[in-house]
């Protein structure tokens, strides 16, 4: 008779358990935040700058990246073109700062030391940032919010205080 109690008790138990669960809905995800720097358009810029070489202009022009930081920049006026891009670009891999720099391509040449640690430090820092960027963000999110994207960071760029575009954040060194 013990043995009979002690089984329909642990059976209410797996009933109530069971219930509870379906009332309650499923379980909730577990917080997720992913973000990914990328600082190879910075590290490629600045590579480029002073180099002396020839600039790949259609390579360049079906740069994803580069087609969503102008298509974000093209709407503060028309300098903001692919074409003075690519002459500030070609400007800069011969080491003169643009006439019209409207990307700022002049720190490339000009603050060349200053680019370099900048870009070294996020270059050995990407995954430390990418984490800490996350820690920050967390207490500000629900606990079953999920969210992978990717930081990318510009060497050439109007400064318009970062944004949005084609599931990436840019920013500018």
């Amino acid at each position: 008779l013990q043995d009979g109690a002690a089984s329909r008790r642990a059976a209410g138990f797996v009933l109530l358990f069971r219930s509870a669960l379906l009332f309650l809905g499923s379980p909730a995800k577990a917080q997720q935040i992913d973000i990914t720097v990328n600082v190879q358009q910075a590290r490629t810029l600045l590579d480029i700058a002073c180099s002396g070489e020839a600039i790949d202009t259609q390579r360049s022009k079906q740069s994803a990246t580069l087609q969503a930081q102008i298509a974000h920049h093209s709407q503060f006026g028309e300098r903001f073109s692919l074409e003075n891009y690519l002459k500030g670009l070609a400007d800069a891999a011969r080491c003169q700062v643009p006439e019209a720099d409207p990307f700022r391509f002049a720190s490339l040449v000009e603050k060349r030391e200053n680019m370099l640690e900048a870009i070294t430090y996020l270059s050995e820092n990407e995954a430390q940032i990418g984490a800490e960027v996350a820690a920050i963000l967390a207490p500000y999110t629900p606990a079953d919010f999920t969210f992978s994207g990717e930081v990318i960071f510009l060497a050439a760029s109007f400064s318009c205080g970062g944004f949005y575009s084609a599931g990436a954040f840019f920013v500018d060194i």
